[in-house]
């Protein structure tokens, strides 16, 4: 909202939701709906009647986050009291009829705690992304992480909005950046990761910008190092080809 390059216009707003239309010159126009959902059990229902008023049969990219205070499925919940059927009834009802899908979440399981310890502890996950199929075809990249708790009695969830590239079906696929273990044996490691971090910016450009630095810096200080484990492989399988060969010419 406060990029110039991004236009935000209000359609509706209650006590529990507010609906916007973003518009972009890349990407053009999409739908987010922010919602906040009844807390008290006899009102769950209106939660759902929400999501279904917004929809109305409109199509068009759509995202909705907020707290729902509305569960899919008992692995959602850890402590309490038992995992409610009727209200993930009434909840995935609303999602299948406004045709929408979660966007999942990296980080840990559960987005409200009860701040208790020991038995009296329960935590849930009642905060989420869902986006239909249009705006997840839009933005293919974007992905949901759940953040560190501060204050609050829930998790902070970030979207990050990666958008889709103006690139050909097909095209050669990317190789996938994986963190190696073996990194953490060199002492430069950490402070590669605390200069890449502290460059500022958010967080999807801290993580993008430290994978760069990692791979870049791995490249160069390890270059050979899967060279020579194929070599020394290579040499092992000849050894063992050969100690079979002899072991047959004495028999």
């Amino acid at each position: 909202m406060w990029k110039n390059s991004i236009d935000v216009a209000m359609n509706s707003y209650s006590q529990n939701h507010i609906d916007v239309e973003v518009s972009t010159i890349q990407h053009g126009k999409w739908r987010f709906s922010g919602i906040y959902g009844f807390p008290e059990e006899e009102n769950k229902i209106k939660t759902t009647l929400i999501l279904k008023n917004l929809w109305n049969g409109q199509g068009g990219p759509w995202l909705l986050g907020g707290d729902f205070n509305l569960l899919l499925q008992s692995s959602e919940k850890q402590g309490g009291r038992v995992f409610c059927n009727e209200e993930a009834d009434i909840f995935r009802e609303a999602i299948d009829h406004c045709q929408l899908e979660d966007m999942g979440y990296i980080g840990h399981n559960f987005t409200w705690s009860n701040n208790r310890g020991g038995g009296e502890n329960i935590q849930e996950r009642l905060d989420r992304f869902l986006a239909n199929c249009e705006w997840r075809e839009r933005f293919p990249g974007s992905f949901v992480t759940h953040l560190t708790k501060r204050k609050s009695d829930h998790l902070p969830i970030l979207l990050c909005v990666k958008e889709a590239l103006n690139t050909p079906k097909k095209r050669k696929k990317k190789k996938l950046y994986r963190f190696e273990e073996l990194w953490l044996r060199d002492e430069n490691c950490s402070s590669i990761i605390s200069e890449a971090w502290e460059r500022g910016g958010d967080l999807c450009s801290k993580i993008a910008f430290t994978s760069s630095k990692l791979s870049s810096w791995s490249k160069e200080k390890f270059r050979d190092f899967m060279k020579e484990l194929q070599d020394c492989k290579g040499q092992m399988e000849k050894l063992m080809g050969e100690c079979q060969t002899e072991e047959v010419s004495l028999k």
